[in-house]
């Protein structure tokens, strides 16, 4: 390359910004490096270091496990480790190298380059301004935006379509602004909001955000304005309602939910896990959307609230950044009193903790990469009858003071990423101060008697190679779920009844051997090892990665046959495979049985989603908020298929969140009606609409496609999908997925026929023969020699797009290379 000119030159000095010797020292050095073309080499000094049983911090818990006596290595370029990043020489270094990698890449950032060009191409092929399909919550429909030229969603909701197929609100009533995350960036050069989770009573908002860079988050506070005018904003009287009761508005949101047992603060006031006065916190509060005073800051992110807005549950990472305790924050008090209610010592487990979708408990779960263990907290009057009936006894409170993290409350100081001056901050166990102004106590700070401890109760004591997670199912209560299409009166009105009785936890575990994962019962009354028996046994064809458990249905997801894909086990198959399970008899035969038993000797019968491409993803995923819901939404994609957000309908007209317009609204008001009265009917078999178009109103179909992701500039009919299988040695089938155009690549006949029919079966309706019939038509040519060396592809072309799987097929103009890199092995297809 040639040597840089005078004016280069020039300019790469003025870059440098040189003051001090040493920086002049390498600006210099730096540019001659750049006219010789070379890059700056770092200088090699000896040196030589330990690893092992050394003086100073040891990683681990035993020190047994430790090198003893400690290994010694060589490494010339020790000299550049800099775990302070504040050594002038190493700085100085980075920044000659940063300063050579822009002059070798300054044509591709110039103005109107390669990146420019790119940014632009990328842009031109997303809808900037665009909504999330609405999900019900209680009476709220939730959903996030985004505005082309702002950076952040917008998280925002409207009162719900009331039950029953009564349009009193929905997609026409006044929208209410939650959180405006640009407003939340604005005057930062970085933002991370993480856990925005509103009340159970609907009327507080609280979310995470980090200024820094440095995953440590607060988590602030809002009030919504739930009560304006007397009931939610822009909606009519009837609106206004918690779990399907009407709200007394001189007493607050709360008094809906406590009278039918759903959580609210009364109940659990009344069995000492929820508020500690007889008025809430929301009507303590002044009413319309407000911030709060209260910050908690040096936490992982993740906040839940307990019963209602009076309190909520969160965490703190130790030095290594690693989650590790769980505190309880009380609203309107200052984070120094907060209580500490459990600290996870082993350095190998990370503490999480979440919700029940029934609302009745808090999880509490402590996991490393093998092993795990699980607690829960009841934060309803039903949870904790239940708690209290297995021996649950209140959280020890443990003498740890309330800290936060000595780090600069905003990432802005400094120039670049990196440079000195610039330290990583330390973590809560590291410095304790004073909470923040901040987090003094407000108008609305709680009077009386503090806050009794909740319950604490511990589901298995953890087993060295034993995983486990743990969901809440309420018995007795599918068949009024199934019958009001998500109401949660008649289930609430159950649970106060039934006080939980009959509840089980249902345990997703690796246990007995069950490398692939099965799912167990047990009761809430006795949730111990001992107690838990298999629903859905192990088996070697399908990986289990979760449960989500509703009145109405219990969602599997997994993987089975290379597919991303989800299950449904309905009501009352699960209520009949529970009663199975708990009448039989644990024991080692039965532990063999279960690790080792096939897919066709499953307890609990499963329903596959069907899919619609030979190639596809297919994933439940948010959006399924309640625990009533008689529909499930889930996501679909293929590389052809842009993303769809579904919903799976058990009954006529049950739907996850509001109608998307006026004409499928009054469809959905005259089905859900007579899905009233069908709770002893047969849920529908999930299957798609024939036309396969978007809000589909083909009464016949109950898997609705409610929105496609709009991707401008692209025409994904240009390509197609297939689905081969390559033969290891050993035996086993490996699936590849292919991704091609056939006007450059035509599939010969038997592997077109292979993925045709593989894609009928995938999808089990007439879209899947079609893809059969099209899969037919596209392949032309002969096929020659063995389908263990030959590609799939007829002949060689100029590009195959995308491929994945045990071995990648690839294609040349001309003649390939020798030998054919599809020709891997004898018995492997490409």
């Amino acid at each position: 390359m040639a040597a840089l000119g005078t004016a280069s030159v020039g300019g790469l000095a003025a870059f440098l910004g040189a003051s001090a010797a040493s920086t002049l020292v390498i600006g210099a050095r730096r540019a001659a490096h750049t006219k010789a073309g070379t890059p700056p080499v770092a200088e090699r000094r000896p040196a030589t270091y330990k690893i092992g049983n050394v003086p100073g911090p040891k990683r681990g818990t035993d020190a047994a496990k430790l090198i003893d006596p400690p290994i010694e290595r060589s490494d010339d370029l020790f000299w550049l480790r800099d775990d302070d990043r504040k050594d002038p020489k190493v700085l100085a270094h980075v920044r000659a190298e940063n300063a050579y990698t822009e002059f070798k890449t300054g044509h591709l950032t110039a103005p109107g380059g390669s990146v420019d060009k790119l940014y632009a191409e990328f842009r031109s092929r997303m809808k900037e301004t665009d909504a999330g399909v609405p999900y019900r919550k209680g009476p709220f429909s939730y959903y996030s935006r985004t505005v082309q030229g702002q950076s952040y969603p917008i998280h925002c909701r409207r009162p719900a379509t009331l039950r029953g197929g009564v349009r009193a609100a929905g997609a026409d009533a006044a929208e209410e602004v939650l959180l405006d995350e640009n407003a939340v960036a604005a005057g930062h050069k970085m933002c991370d909001v993480q856990a925005v989770e509103v009340s159970p009573d609907q009327a507080a908002l609280a979310y995470a955000v980090d200024f820094s860079g440095y995953e440590t988050y607060s988590i602030k506070f809002q009030r919504l304005a739930w009560r304006e005018g007397g009931r939610a904003p822009g909606a009519p009287a009837a609106a206004a309602h918690v779990g399907g009761h009407p709200v007394d508005e001189t007493k607050g949101a709360t008094a809906a939910a406590a009278a039918a047992g759903t959580g609210g603060a009364g109940s659990a006031a009344a069995a000492g896990s929820g508020s500690s006065s007889a008025t809430t916190f929301a009507e303590r509060t002044p009413a319309g959307a407000h911030a709060l005073t209260d910050e908690i800051t040096g936490t992982s992110g993740v906040v839940e609230w307990g019963a209602d807005c009076s309190h909520c549950y969160y965490l703190t990472m130790d030095a290594e950044h690693r989650p590790h305790r769980l505190w309880r924050h009380v609203l309107g008090t200052p984070q120094t009193d907060d209580e500490c209610l459990f600290e996870e010592a082993d350095e190998r487990f990370w503490l999480h903790i979440g919700r029940t979708l029934s609302g009745d408990f808090l999880i509490v779960h402590s996991s490393s990469k093998v092993t795990g263990e699980a607690a829960v907290l009841p934060l309803t009057a039903r949870g904790e009858a239940a708690a209290r009936a297995a021996g649950a006894k209140p959280a020890a409170k443990l003498a740890v003071t309330p800290v936060e993290a000595d780090e600069e409350e905003d990432g802005d100081s400094g120039s670049d990423s990196g440079s000195e001056g610039e330290e990583a901050p330390a973590v809560a166990a590291q410095a304790k101060r004073a909470a923040p102004a901040a987090a003094a106590p407000s108008a609305a700070a709680p009077s009386g008697p503090r806050m009794p401890l909740p319950l604490w109760l511990p589901i298995q004591p953890r087993v060295e190679g034993v995983l486990y997670e743990i969901e809440h199912y309420r018995r007795g209560t599918a068949a009024s779920a199934g019958a009001g299409a998500g109401s949660q009166s008649t289930a609430a009105a159950a649970g106060a009844s039934a006080a939980g009785a009959d509840d089980v936890f249902v345990i997703l575990t690796n246990r007995d051997g069950a490398k692939n994962f099965k799912v167990a019962v047990a009761p809430v009354a006795r949730p111990g090892g001992d107690n838990w028996r298999d629903v859905l046994p192990h088996s070697r064809e399908l990986y289990i990665t979760d449960v989500d458990v509703h009145s109405a249905f219990w969602a599997v997801s997994g993987r089975e046959g290379g597919y991303e894909n989800a299950w449904v086990a309905y009501g009352a198959d699960v209520d009949a495979a529970i009663d199975a399970a708990l009448r039989s008899t644990r024991g080692a035969a039965g532990k063999a049985s279960a690790a080792g038993s096939s897919s066709a000797a499953v307890a609990l019968p499963l329903t596959r989603l069907p899919a619609r491409d030979a190639v596809y993803v297919l994933s439940v995923g948010g959006g399924n908020e309640e625990y009533e819901a008689a529909a499930l939404r889930f996501g679909y994609s293929s590389p052809t298929t842009p993303p769809l957000v579904c919903e799976y309908r058990l009954q006529p007209g049950a739907t996850t969140g509001d109608a998307l317009d006026a004409t499928v609204a009054e469809a959905a008001a005259g089905s859900a009606a007579a899905a009233l009265g069908a709770a002893a009917s047969a849920p529908q078999p999930p299957a798609w609409a024939a036309s396969g178009s978007v809000v589909a109103g083909d009464a016949s179909a109950s898997i609705v496609v409610l929105k496609q992701k709009e991707v401008p500039n692209v025409d994904p009919t240009l390509y197609r999908t297939a689905r081969l299988w390559a033969t290891a040695k050993d035996g086993t089938r490996v699936p590849i997925s292919i991704l091609y155009r056939p006007d450059a690549h035509k599939l010969r006949p038997s592997a077109a026929s292979a993925a045709g029919s593989a894609a009928g079966a995938a999808a089990g309706s007439a879209a899947g023969a079609a893809a059969s019939a099209a899969g037919a038509k596209a392949g032309t040519g002969s096929s020659s020699g063995s389908a263990g060396e030959e590609c799939p592809l007829a002949q060689p072309a100029p590009m195959l797009l995308y491929a994945y799987g045990s071995c990648e097929c690839q294609s040349y103009r001309g003649d390939p290379p020798k030998p054919p890199l599809w020709k891997r092995s004898a018995g492997l297809v490409c």
